[in-house]
């Protein structure tokens, strides 16, 4: 079932004997009134001031349309990245390449006053390859895939996709408390429970970070899943990085080494996260690497001091995970630029290409904080 279909599904979950809340009516009145602005212009008139010079989508897998997906903004399915496509393509806006990004920006490029978005897939996954490239060469479109070194090798602990795996194959799962002595029980015998509780999970692996790995391992291990065999399943192999990095529609940029948060490491630990990673993949591919992606990107991830790192390692560009459009103003800030996590439903997309979403979040353009 995906996101729409989960929205629809518990939209009408609804009954008169339901108690409306002022947040529930704005949810259910909004989307048509959206619509309704979108139809009249009002979209059009608005990206003057909030839609910028385009957007970079942020990405990481794509499945198959059958797929049962928990986290959209991980797992999109294929058919739903073919209608984001189709639908800029019909709206005659430009799809460009990472290095495009940076020349447009800071005016270099053709001055078109055409909108533009980038397509970037975060990690290293196959599905890449074998699901997200073909879809982007019927469209000839251009896309970059940031890789992180330590999946390529299969080094890392690869808990985001053991989760997943756990919680779409459980009816239920007892987590023991890293406090306490009473555990938590996430249920999983509807796609509601298991929704919540592969976020619940996740909310987890965030707050307790390394000391919930002993956890995490016997957990996995009581029910029967083998995070290196997932890893081992879904990310590239060497053979298949290169196969990718040898498209023409395709660049290649560095997402670091370990997949860690680099503001939580000293800095001689942060320099090696960004100069190894770069190495290998250029020995590996024969190719310059000149972009980069930070590691979960939020601002608990990356900063100034980051920012000004990877200046000096010689990136060109580098990307974050803070929600935003490009404005001109990033020209000074190419090293700090903001993604869009890719929409599910087509007002979702209209409302970050035309600059609805800054409304919305009431974004800053320039996200240094």
């Amino acid at each position: 079932m995906s996101l729409v279909q989960k929205e629809k599904r518990m939209s009408s979950a609804l009954t008169p004997q339901t108690s409306i809340t002022r947040q529930n009516w704005l949810r259910r009145i909004a989307p048509p009134l959206l619509n309704l602005a979108y139809e009249a212009g009002i979209y059009r008139a608005l990206s003057t001031i909030y839609g910028g010079l385009g957007l970079i989508f942020s990405l990481h897998r794509v499945v198959e349309p059958n797929s049962l997906v928990l986290q959209p903004h991980h797992l999109l399915r294929s058919d739903i990245l073919t209608e984001v496509l189709a639908t800029l393509r019909k709206l005659d806006w430009d799809i460009v390449s990472v290095q495009e990004i940076s020349d447009r920006i800071s005016g270099r490029g053709p001055r078109t006053g055409r909108r533009f978005a980038c397509f970037t897939f975060d990690d290293g996954y196959a599905d890449s390859l074998t699901l997200a490239l073909p879809i982007f060469r019927e469209y000839q479109a251009p896309l970059c895939v940031y890789v992180t070194t330590g999946i390529v090798e299969r080094s890392i602990f690869y808990w985001w996709g053991a989760n997943h795996e756990l919680i779409v194959k459980s009816d239920s799962v007892e987590v023991p408390s890293l406090t306490s002595s009473q555990s938590t029980i996430l249920p999983g015998q509807t796609f509601e429970q298991k929704w919540n509780s592969y976020q619940k999970l996740n909310a987890l692996c965030h707050q307790w970070g390394d000391s919930f790995t002993p956890t995490l391992r016997e957990l996995y291990k009581r029910n029967s899943i083998d995070p290196d065999r997932c890893l081992d399943r879904e990310a590239l192999s060497i053979d298949q990085l290169q196969e990718l990095a040898s498209d023409p529609l395709v660049t290649i940029g560095s997402h670091c080494v370990t997949h860690q948060r680099l503001s939580q490491m000293h800095q001689d630990e942060m320099w090696f996260e960004l100069d190894e990673s770069r190495r290998k993949l250029e020995v590996w591919l024969g190719l310059e690497i000149r972009h980069l992606a930070y590691s979960f990107g939020r601002s608990d991830a990356c900063g100034i001091r980051e920012f000004q790192a990877a200046r000096k390692a010689g990136f060109d560009t580098a990307v974050t995970t803070r929600q935003g459009n490009l404005f001109p103003q990033h020209r000074e800030h190419l090293l700090c630029l903001p993604r869009r996590s890719i929409p599910v439903t087509r007002l979702g997309l209209l409302n970050a290409l035309f600059g609805v979403e800054t409304i919305l979040r009431k974004e800053s353009r320039v996200q240094l904080a």
